[in-house]
């Protein structure tokens, strides 16, 4: 009588490892479930990349508008006063006072009443683009976060699978293997 060989490399060899579909498992685990750091990034950075671009885009296009409108608006300001200025000269003019220190005087004023105005409007559109710019850096921290955050999750899922493929694998290794002795020992 031969001796019955219950080795597990036997059994790897033997019609009963492969009836079980490790072979299959193993591709699958390999495949799937072996992904590197920096391909869970990627994943990662595509599930938040398409609405991170959308987001990033729009306060763009709020910056170019904001300064389209404050260019806009100041060149109304300065088209304003220099009416306001000609219409204060011909005032002066019409009374004789062409020549007198008047001119000068409320030359002046409407200078610095044009140079206030050009301010406030220069400012408030400062405020609205320092808004827009911390708007912008919070979406980069969040989408950062959003990545992060991601990564760890999809590297967690990537793990648990893994793990849970082994403990398949090992279960139909058991099995097969158990299979085997005893078809080995009813022999």
């Amino acid at each position: 009588m031969a001796k019955k060989d219950y080795s597990f490399d036997a059994y790897q060899k033997s019609g009963f490892s492969t009836a079980t579909g490790i072979g299959a498992l193993q591709e699958q685990l390999a495949a799937h479930y072996q992904r590197t750091d920096e391909q869970l990034k990627a994943d990662a950075r595509a599930a938040y990349d398409a609405q991170y671009s959308s987001s990033k885009l729009n306060y763009q296009n709020q910056l170019a508008q904001l300064s389209t409108y404050r260019d806009a608006d100041i060149k109304k300001l300065n088209q304003s006063y220099d009416q306001q200025g000609n219409v204060i000269q011909r005032d002066l003019n019409s009374h004789g006072l062409g020549r007198s220190s008047l001119v000068s005087t409320r030359g002046v004023e409407n200078e610095n009443a044009r140079n206030a105005a050009i301010a406030d409007k220069s400012l408030q559109y400062l405020e609205q683009e320092n808004q827009i710019n911390a708007n912008l850096q919070q979406l980069d921290a969040e989408y950062a976060q959003n990545v992060e955050n991601k990564y760890v999750e999809l590297r967690d899922q990537q793990q648990a699978n893994y793990i849970q493929m082994l403990a398949q694998i090992a279960q139909l290794q058991q099995s097969g293997y158990s299979a085997y002795v005893d078809y080995l020992l009813k022999s």
